[in-house]
């Protein structure tokens, strides 16, 4: 497949911002200034290194150059038995060069990456230009260097870097970069490796695009127009989040291939994350440029200008060179000199420096079995770690050598004296078992290390665990980051340089990291693991591991394959950090009591689970779980508090118990969710067809849900098909992108918003819903609730509204608020009804006491047939409202209408009786306005109006004559039968043509017309 550069001046995409935790401890340690007694002396005032052997020491004073040279600078690495000072250290070839302009000693070593070097400088040779000799002495970072006396010895010692920094050297200085280990791990490492083999020294950049990025890492350079393609490493799974802003490091990829990266990266010369952090699946950062320094150097390598080298390599068509002008003079054919190139002279991993070598075990009263004699054959060292005398162990460890260098057995028995132990095996090709045969628990084992695979461990008592990190052994030499947790200073229980720890058990308490590079096969830990983290780097063991413990308090599971299973008593943070079960995948976790660790499971093995079984008997707190792939089954019986769950697929059943602050985010399907409570916190997912919240009344719990739920499946099939709630949702917001089925809410809803964006909602079911939003786009079947009190109802076509009050509590079904939907079917008030209704139509409503304080406005056009409303009924009164239309009305039967007006086509402004029909709808009609009267003879019908440009029938049972000289009454253009009782009075109007006189106030305005001397 052809390699094609993604990044692309034309097609650039977008991305997120970062949010990366930035370790502040230097890797590069200037010596501190000092203050002399008698003049200042030459020093060395800055020390740096890398992985690689390359060191640089700067001089605080002009040195004599012809003083600095192999004699006077020594560089060595500890031999085999990675201890410094014993026979068997190597002295390393090397280039020693003074740079008179930079008073920097430069040397450059040949050692592999990532092996520790010591460097010694023989101050007493290396002069400065007055003849003095340099003050060496030095004996830390960050201490002073010298003491005050010329000559002397300045020797450190490189050490595993604490933060992780990449120095590119370039044709225009130096760039320093941090890189993301923790946040893109297998990226960085994948850079690492190419930068760890040297193949990017010498290289240069192949793309330049000004204010957009530069890009090398590509070719190697041979010769004229001999620039090869690097090659290649197997491709990198892809690792995006963080976003590709201004000095950021990336890596380029192939189109289409989110998991392409290999070789070739880029930095980012502006903030490119609107075209970058998205396309192809975002395209990796993983370092970002250390400084206003390392920014400049960037600037400057993308100022240089570009020729169309394409002619040369077809990559070659933004090609930066030195001298634009010299390259396109050059007579004949198009040539590119390696003098041209902008360069990286050296891409190297910067390392630690230390005035002391790694720490080593005290050999002093060890006792040795097997080799001892500085062979090469298999031995096991027993440590006094306490000094306190070991005595005779012939009978108290046994151990049985095999053949080719491999230990069948160790056994520890009775007789082990009353100190601290260490074991450490060291030049055997492997170990079978290891075995604890004590009865009466005499002695003290701190650790177990070995350079070799170890099948089976069994202790009857505790392992207390050693801080060996940063310490060597003779034939085994051990990180400063044991477990690669980020801590320097915790305990170790058992380490293994290489293989598959395939049994481990422990019946006493466990303290300290267990160590397997090539993976566990059963591990079990009957007493507590505190402090415990078990840490294998393999990708590709075929044994599964299963972990079984009693208690585990700040430990951690970190593997590189899938765990088979995992069950606890319980897992405890006491707040030292976040622990975290990490893995491929895990197929059961059981716990039965609380549960605080996190989850980070990252594979998707669709359709296999990545998750499969959860079983918590106690409660979840402030975990956060990564799913990358399919989960089974979750189950927690306690309260689940401060906890996330992010997974990019699917999921099974999910039962909780009380919720609370809680984060859940489903990229695909959760099968079924039950939960007694939820809290607060969020719910997303793109369906989730049954949630249950139960409640609980035997503990007193009702069942709220209270948070921010968002379900956007989309589609015709329902996102969710039931979601019931013994409580309220209370305080929340619940979004769905496609159709849902029913909500169920048996306290109500309070201070909330349901909002369904593209689908239809089958039904909502509630106590009373107060202060909330329901906005269903499409449509609806039913809503109903006791009552409704300030909500706003809006969106499409509902089916049915109801208040349906409760008899047994004594609530009335009232509707207090807005009714703004597209249309409606029915409403059903079983109470009062204060608010507005404005849709285009409805048929049936039905308020079994007053409308009151209301507008109520129907917008159905009058060219269409269909009526605004069939049926609009009122058992009490209208009271202080408008009732208007923009076209035809069915029927409207009310006791009474107190201070209100029904106004069908007529202009908005309208307020009384017109004298003419100027604005009004043509086709705009109401068939009857009906109102049956009040008990006691009541008025029914006080200073309000009743127009339509064609009026059928209004019946009115008890107007007032006396309206306080006001105009009051009916107004049409056309009226078929007006019957009206005014104060003992009736008024019979039918089909005529002539207005009629008023009665006292009382007025019928026929065609609009005002009897002689009424003015309006």
């Amino acid at each position: 497949m052809r390699w094609q550069r993604i990044l692309n001046l034309f097609h650039r995409t977008p991305g997120k911002s970062r949010a990366a935790s930035r370790p502040l401890t230097p890797v590069f340690e200037p010596l501190e200034p000092r203050l002399l007694l008698a003049g200042d002396l030459p020093s060395i005032s800055l020390i740096e290194a890398d992985n690689r052997g390359l060191i640089v020491l700067t001089a605080n004073a002009n040195l004599n150059a012809s003083t600095v040279n192999t004699n006077s600078v020594e560089v060595t690495t500890a031999g085999p038995d990675q201890i410094f000072g014993t026979s068997d250290d190597t002295t390393v070839a090397r280039t020693v060069e003074y740079v008179a302009s930079s008073r920097q000693i430069r040397v450059s070593a040949n050692i592999a990456a990532d092996v520790r070097y010591r460097v010694r400088l023989n101050a007493s040779i290396i002069k400065d230009q007055d003849g003095r000799s340099l003050d060496g002495e030095f004996t830390a970072a960050n201490t002073v260097s010298g003491d005050g006396v010329q000559g002397g010895d300045l020797i450190f010692y490189t050490r595993r870097p604490s933060e992780t920094i990449v120095r590119f050297t370039t044709t225009s200085g130096i760039i320093d970069v941090t890189m993301f280990m923790d946040r893109t791990p297998l990226t960085v490492q994948n850079f690492l490796n190419y930068a760890n083999r040297g193949v990017w020294d010498l290289t240069f950049i192949h793309r330049s695009v000004p204010g957009f990025v530069i890009q090398g890492g590509g070719f190697s350079a041979q010769g004229t127009n001999n620039y090869p393609r690097i090659t290649q490493d197997p491709p990198v799974m892809n690792e995006p989040g963080i976003s590709n802003i201004r000095g950021t490091i990336a890596m380029a990829k192939l189109g289409g291939n989110p998991n392409s990266a290999t070789n070739e990266f880029f930095f980012n010369l502006g903030n490119n994350a609107s075209n970058l952090d998205n396309q192809n699946g975002g395209f990796t950062v993983f370092g970002e440029i250390r400084g206003s320094a390392g920014l400049a150097v960037m600037d400057a390598l993308a100022a240089f200008q570009i020729v169309n080298a394409s002619t040369v390599n077809g990559a070659f068509n933004e090609l930066p060179v030195i001298d634009r002008t010299a390259v396109l003079s050059r007579p004949g054919s198009f040539t590119i000199l390696t003098t041209d190139l902008i360069r990286y002279m050296r891409i190297a991993l910067m390392v630690d420096i230390s005035g002391q070598p790694a720490q080593q075990l005290d050999p002093t009263g060890s006792v040795t079995f097997g080799a001892d004699d500085g062979s090469s054959g298999p031995r096991v060292q027993v440590f006094d770690l306490d000094q306190a005398g070991l005595g005779d162990l012939s009978q108290a460890v046994q151990v049985k050598f095999g053949k080719n260098g491999a230990i069948t057995s160790i056994t520890l028995r009775d007789g082990l004296p009353s100190t601290r132990i260490g074991i450490a095996i060291t030049n055997a090709t492997s170990v079978g078992t290891i075995t604890d045969a004590r009865r009466n628990q005499g002695g003290n084992i701190a650790f177990v290390i070995s350079s070799a695979p170890v099948s089976s461990i069994r202790f009857n008592a505790a392992i207390t665990g050693y801080d060996l990190n940063g310490f060597v052994v003779p034939g085994l030499s051990l990180d400063d980051d044991i477990d690669d947790d980020g801590l320097f200073n915790d305990p170790v229980a058992i380490y293994l340089q290489s293989g598959l720890l395939k049994t481990f058990r422990i019946d006493g308490t466990l303290t300290g990291d267990v160590v397997a590079p090539g993976g566990f096969g059963i591990v079990t830990i009957n007493g507590t693991a505190m402090n415990a983290d078990f840490s294998s780097a393999s990708l590709t063991s075929t044994t599964v591991p299963a972990f079984t413990f009693r208690s585990v308090v700040d430990s951690e599971i970190r593997v590189g394959v899938g765990i088979r299973s995992i069950r606890a008593a319980e897992w405890l943070d006491t707040g030292g950090r976040a622990e975290r079960i990490s893995a491929p995948s895990l197929d059961n976790l059981r716990i039965d009591g609380d549960f605080e660790a996190g989850l980070n499971l990252n594979r998707n093995l669709s359709p296999q689970r990545t998750l499969g079984t959860v079983r918590i008997n106690g409660s979840v707190f402030g975990s956060a779980w990564t799913i990358q792939g399919q989960i089974g089954s979750i189950t927690v019986r306690g309260d689940l508090t401060n906890w996330s769950i992010a997974s990019a697929t699917n999921a099974g059943a999910i039962a909780l118990g009380r919720v609370n602050n809680s984060a859940v985010t489903f990229t695909g399907r959760i099968a079924r969710l039950t939960a007694v409570e939820w809290q607060g916190g969020s719910l997303v997912a793109a369906f989730a067809p049954s949630i249950n919240i139960t409640g609980d009344r035997r503990a007193g719990v009702d069942g709220d849900f209270i948070g921010t739920f968002a379900f956007n499946g989309g589609g015709s099939t329902p996102v969710i098909d039931a979601l019931n709630v013994n409580g309220a949702l209370r305080d929340a917001t619940i979004t769905v992108t496609g159709s849902a089925g029913k909500f169920a809410f048996r306290n109500g809803i309070d201070r909330s918003t349901i909002r369904v964006n593209s689908g239809d909602l089958r039904s909502i079911d509630a106590g009373e819903v107060l202060n909330s939003t329901i906005n269903v786009q499409r449509a609806i079947t039913s809503v109903s609730a006791t009552r409704f009190e300030g909500v706003s109802l809006q969106g499409g076509a509902y089916d049915t509204i109801t208040a349906r009050g409760d008899a047994r509590t004594g609530t009335p079904g009232d509707f207090h608020g807005e009714i703004r939907p597209t249309s409606f079917f029915k409403l059903d008030v079983k109470g009062d009804f204060t608010g507005s209704i404005n849709v285009r139509n409805a048929t049936f409503i039905t308020i079994a006491g007053d409308l009151s304080s209301s507008t109520v406005n129907f917008t159905l056009a009058p060219t269409l047939q269909a009526r605004g409303f069939e049926t609009f009924r009122i058992g009490g009164r209208i009271i202080n409202t408008d009732i208007r239309a923009g076209g035809r009305v069915g029927h409207i039967f009310a006791a009474a209408m107190i201070e209100s007006g029904i106004y069908i086509g007529a202009p908005a402004s309208l307020v009384g009786l017109p004298s003419s029909n100027t604005g009004f709808r043509n086709g705009a009609r109401i068939e009857e306005v009906t109102l049956r009267g009040l008990p006691g003879g009541q008025h029914s019908f006080v200073n309000s109006f009743i127009v339509a440009l064609d009026l059928n029938t209004v019946r009115i049972k008890n107007a007032p004559a006396d309206n306080f000289g006001r105009v009051y009454g009916v107004a049409a253009g056309t009226i078929n039968l007006v019957e009206a009782r005014i104060d003992g009075t009736t008024l019979r109007l039918t089909g005529s043509s002539t207005t009629p006189m008023p009665i006292g106030d009382f007025n019928v305005f026929l065609a609009f017309t005002p009897p002689p001397g009424v003015v309006v």
